[in-house]
């Protein structure tokens, strides 16, 4: 599974880059763009590495005695937990950096 580590992390981080870029182009807030990025990617690897890794350890443990098709099942729990677990750890960086950051530029005006 860590095969798809690398190629996965290159093509989140272009996209996430790309979008930073358009919001650059168009004249948007860039800079908070990147904050609110880098939180997400960040949250969203850290979530999918501890619940993907412990879901695939449980099933793992039911699934050793099991048939091939048990192999099947603890690399889709793997899987399936670890994405899920990024895409709320992305969303949940995402809302604690925006958050952060609209403070950060509220304090600068007093």
């Amino acid at each position: 599974m860590s095969c798809f580590t690398s190629e996965r992390d290159v093509l989140t981080s272009g996209l996430r880059t790309k979008g930073v870029y358009n919001s650059y182009q168009s004249g948007g807030n860039w800079q908070k763009k990147v904050a609110v990025q880098t939180a997400g990617f960040g949250f969203g690897a850290a979530g999918a590495m501890v619940l993907g890794g412990a879901a695939a350890k449980f099933v793992l443990g039911l699934a050793l005695a099991s048939t091939p098709l048990g192999w099947v099942i603890v690399i889709g729990v793997g899987l399936s937990a670890g994405y899920a677990a990024g895409v709320a750890g992305d969303a949940f960086g995402q809302g604690v950096a925006n958050k952060a950051y609209d403070v950060g530029s509220f304090l600068n005006t007093l």
